[in-house]
């Protein structure tokens, strides 16, 4: 009878044993399979992030852009009116846009590391998006006061004394 007992009990630590043993296999592949799910979804979510971040920086740069052809048509306008020529127009708008390029360029944040995410595009890397051609300044004609004044000469006291 002692050995009866003996044999059981072996035997229910035995299956006590082999119980545990498999539950923590089924659970250590429970846990790799939410860990691999998780990574996934983690990956999922960076690679929707890094898109939404590209797309903004896109309309942020054709934003730049159109505010950029906007401020240089807008002194060329002035320029023109001032009665500065052609030459000295295009020297100046070129000027502000080199500086307003040089200013964009030093805002920008430096480059990143390449070891944190080797897979992510560089924004260096896209090309650069084409810029229209600068379209003539529309000049409004004289209106008909300013016509009929420089017409009738001089009617300033500066302009009188000379």
């Amino acid at each position: 009878m002692l050995n009866n007992t003996r044999n059981e009990t072996r035997e229910l630590l035995a299956n006590a044993n082999r119980d545990a043993t498999q539950e923590l296999t089924e659970a250590e592949a429970r846990a790799n399979r939410l860990l691999e799910q998780s990574r996934h979804q983690a990956t999922e979510l960076t690679n929707v992030a890094r898109a939404e971040v590209e797309q903004t920086l896109e309309w942020a740069r054709a934003q730049a852009a159109a505010v950029l052809q906007r401020a240089q048509n807008g002194a060329e306008q002035l320029l023109a009116a001032a009665g500065l020529g052609d030459e000295e127009i295009h020297h100046v708008a070129q000027s502000i846009v080199q500086a307003a390029e040089a200013v964009t360029e030093a805002s920008r944040a430096p480059a990143r590391p390449t070891g944190t995410i080797a897979a992510a595009p560089q924004v260096e890397d896209a090309p650069p998006a084409p810029t229209p051609a600068p379209a003539q300044p529309p000049v409004s004609p004289p209106s008909v006061t300013e016509a009929n004044a420089e017409a009738e000469g001089p009617t300033s006291p500066d302009d009188q004394s000379a």
